[in-house]
């Protein structure tokens, strides 16, 4: 098994010891010689300072400037050495001069962040703000009090960051010292690693009181052009290990375009490799030459997404392409899907009838209630999976389906187009819309739970900011103002490109990557002749058939309405729509079935399979 917990030490150079001096002054002070037999092996010996510092500063005479860069860098690199490449994401917070031109090269593998401008190195603080806040609520206990304690007890792949701050740059005055202090509390435990650097200056002149704050917190590394003073950044018990040591200090310096080279083969074999980490990855286009995928799952880091553009700009050709993709590519069994269409009459969704992925399809809706009411569906079913994983003691979709490959259980995507139907209504809806969506973006890609929602505009929605953090891939064609525009992106790099895209061009914006590429382009009028296709060449067991809603009233109405009838009835309209009326107790029917079957069968027997017969009904 690969190891997931970050390095107890790092490495940042190398210490050279005249060990004959150092043999002769410990027997003429008494220490027993296994100590230092214990310690004293070799000549050169690897200079570690532990982790749990939660970082370290790296002060330097301006002469020195490239030797700090050089060090930094290189003990970045040696940490990426340590876990398997993508576990490690490094952000630096740089303004002006580019400093780490080998981890720039990183970018091709979709670990590094850059926050080159004051804006967005607001953002970024801002994402891993909230990321640290999500860790300490959701992931950390008494048992696993870190996220390296996570990713081992749990088998999970949360990644590791590393901050590289200049703080000459950034934090400014606009993040408060309050904000600097409560964030750096818990960002080690929450998986951050900091390490911090500015010229000697820094801490003769007048700085904010925040960068004063960090430069107090953190210990340091002292470069000027005489010494390097490491002393600092040892523990006590190792400075009692040295402190009868004379020894010279070299900082790490690695041949550092090999340790990058290897470092993106790495991040090719797994690219090769891992390619279904990702349950959804159907290529949408083309930048440039490279074609541009549409991923959801591990690997991507993706589980929700959000596409807006106005009328006429390709919104609905992506929707389409998608859709139609996901039937090319993958079975019932794998991926279902629950679309609904809030454009008037339904015309855009209405070709999908026969969509051999699609459980329900709502068509011509008209007001809130049936969203709400599928959004309650998909917790409701995030309880009764946490069930089943609770039993089999698994963390997540992935590991049962790896477990049980005999009982795998479906990823479900939800599908909203013009979802800023949504925000139109009572004030009390919006609220509880909200806050179902919220669940299901936090915590539903644990069970294999995900949401796709389209609009026109952003104007007038009344949308939780913290549901637009926690959406992993946001695309947007032409909109009609960058206000609107900045409502979806938040950074520059992304909105300010928005409002000058021509037809099917559009801004892809992912935490990895920002680009802007042409979508592919399919006929509407070939995407029934292709599902058709599809149901005729799979298995049953391998299809569904769409239950259409079109006229839709709440569950708890047609109950009322409804009460004396024994069984719920689908009553056919004249253009074939249909109308279900489902009782409460048999809403979750299929996901408590298949609990029961497995809970019922493993009892008995702990190997047996459980498979679910798809044609029973």
């Amino acid at each position: 098994m690969p190891n997931k917990s970050f390095p107890r030490m790092i490495c940042i150079g190398e210490l050279y010891i005249d060990t004959s001096k150092i043999r002769k002054s410990f027997e003429e002070k008494g220490y027993p010689l296994k100590r230092f037999d214990d310690y004293i092996k070799d000549e050169v010996y690897p200079c570690l300072i532990e982790s749990n510092n939660r970082g370290f500063c790296v002060l330097y005479d301006t002469e020195e400037e490239e030797k700090a860069n050089n060090m930094i860098e290189s003990t970045v690199l040696t940490l990426l050495n340590t876990l398997p490449i993508g576990m490690i994401h490094i952000n630096i917070f740089n303004f002006g001069k580019k400093r780490f031109f080998y981890l720039d090269a990183l970018r091709q593998a979709n670990i590094l962040h850059n926050a080159y401008t004051a804006k967005l190195a607001n953002k970024r603080f801002e994402e891993l703000e909230e990321l640290v806040q999500e860790r300490q609520y959701n992931y950390l206990t008494y048992d696993t009090p870190t996220i390296s304690d996570y990713n081992i007890q749990t088998n999970s792949n949360e990644n590791y960051h590393i901050l590289l701050i200049n703080l000459e740059d950034f934090p400014d005055e606009y993040i408060s010292q309050k904000r600097l202090k409560n964030f750096f509390n818990i960002a080690y435990e929450s998986g951050v690693y900091t390490i911090l650097f500015a010229p000697f200056s820094i801490e003769r002149g007048k700085v904010p009181k925040s960068i004063r704050m960090l430069l107090e917190r953190f210990k340091k590394i002292k470069i000027n052009k005489k010494s390097i003073t490491i002393s600092n950044v040892f523990d006590k018990k190792l400075l009692e290990i040295y402190k009868d040591i004379k020894f010279d200090f070299k900082p790490l310096d690695l041949d550092k375009k090999t340790y990058v080279e290897e470092l993106l083969n790495k991040h090719s074999e797994k690219e090769s490799k891992d390619i279904e980490q990702n349950f959804l990855h159907i290529p949408i286009g083309k930048a440039g030459k490279d074609t541009v995928y549409f991923d959801f799952g591990v690997k991507a880091g993706v589980y929700s997404a959000f596409i807006a553009g106005m009328t006429g700009t390709g919104k609905s050709n992506l929707l389409n392409l998608i859709i139609t993709q996901i039937a090319q590519n993958y079975t019932a069994k794998e991926i279902e899907l629950y679309l609904m269409d809030y454009n008037e009459g339904g015309l855009e969704f209405i070709k999908y009838k026969e969509h051999p992925n699609c459980k329900k399809l709502f068509l011509n809706l008209r007001d809130q209630q049936p969203a709400l009411e599928m959004l309650k569906e998909f917790v409701d079913i995030m309880s009764s999976r946490a069930e089943l994983f609770n039993k089999f003691e698994v963390s997540n979709i992935e590991q049962y389906n790896q477990k049980y490959p005999q009982e795998k259980i479906p990823y479900k995507i939800l599908i909203i187009d013009e979802v800023q139907d949504m925000f139109s209504g009572e004030w009390k809806e919006q609220e509880y819309f909200n806050s179902l969506l919220k669940q299901i973006a936090k915590k539903g890609r644990k069970y294999g739970l995900h949401f796709i929602l389209a609009t026109q505009s952003l104007d007038g929605i009344n949308i939780d900011k913290s549901i637009i953090g926690q959406i992993g891939a946001t695309i947007s064609f032409r909109l009609r103002s960058e206000m609107d525009a900045m409502k979806i992106f938040g950074d520059k790099e992304a909105y300010s490109k928005v409002t000058k895209l021509q037809k099917y061009h559009f801004v892809y914006h992912t935490l990895t990557k920002t680009l802007v590429a042409k979508a592919d382009y399919i006929d509407p009028n070939s995407i029934v002749t292709i599902l058709q296709t599809i149901r005729k060449e799979r298995r049953s067991s391998e299809v569904l058939t769409p239950v259409v809603i079109s006229h839709y009233k709440s569950i708890d109405e047609t109950e009322k309405n409804k009460k004396n009838e024994k069984n719920n009835k689908v009553v056919s309209s004249e253009k074939n729509n249909i109308e279900i009326t489902n009782k409460k107790e048999d809403k979750y029917k299929e996901e408590r079935d298949l609990l029961r079957l497995a809970l019922e069968i493993k009892q008995k027997d702990p190997n047996a399979l459980v498979v679910k017969d798809t044609n029973e009904q």
